[in-house]
């Protein structure tokens, strides 16, 4: 198992795992590696369908991987389920990271994103949940699962998160 261990990550672990123990995060990995097996280069969105998997959509977040001007990217959320926002305290669907993190947060999960597509792997995040105001002793596990283009370009992020474990 690869590590990614930084203390920029305030607390959080970060491991490229497909083992999970949070419901959420294991049917999400399951629903992947099932589309995996049928597409050697990895899935695309379009073979995605959030409504195979009903009871993990409430804790999902899909962002979009868009192309900025200055050669870097941004993410967006395209989907930010209720669960997360009842555990967030938060509705950040269609907002950019910097819309609701905090610069120093915003340039950590650049790097963990930068990590996430360093290969196709599952990464798996754990730890308290410091990068919301007021939620640091909330615990979760997440699943971080990179969606490509057609072409093997980065197009999107897929989360499966689990609270309080």
């Amino acid at each position: 198992m690869s590590s990614f261990n930084d203390a920029f990550l305030d607390g959080c672990s970060v491991d490229v795992s497909d083992d999970y123990t949070g419901p959420a995060s294991r049917a999400l990995t399951d629903y992947w590696l099932s589309l995996a097996a049928a597409a050697p280069t990895g899935p695309r969105w379009t073979d995605v369908d959030l409504m195979a998997i009903p009871n993990v959509a409430p804790l999902t977040i899909v962002k979009d991987v868009v192309a900025e001007k200055d050669n870097r990217v941004n993410y967006v959320n395209r989907y930010w389920g209720t669960g997360i926002t009842a555990s967030f305290g938060i509705d950040a669907t269609g907002k950019e990271i910097a819309e609701y993190y905090s610069p120093r947060f915003v340039g950590q999960l650049r790097l963990l994103y930068d990590f996430l597509f360093t290969g196709r792997k599952l990464v798996r995040l754990s730890g308290r949940a410091k990068m919301f105001e007021n939620h640091d002793s909330l615990l979760f596990e997440s699943v971080q699962i990179p969606i490509y283009t057609a072409a093997g370009k980065p197009a999107h992020i897929l989360m499966a998160y689990d609270f309080s474990l």
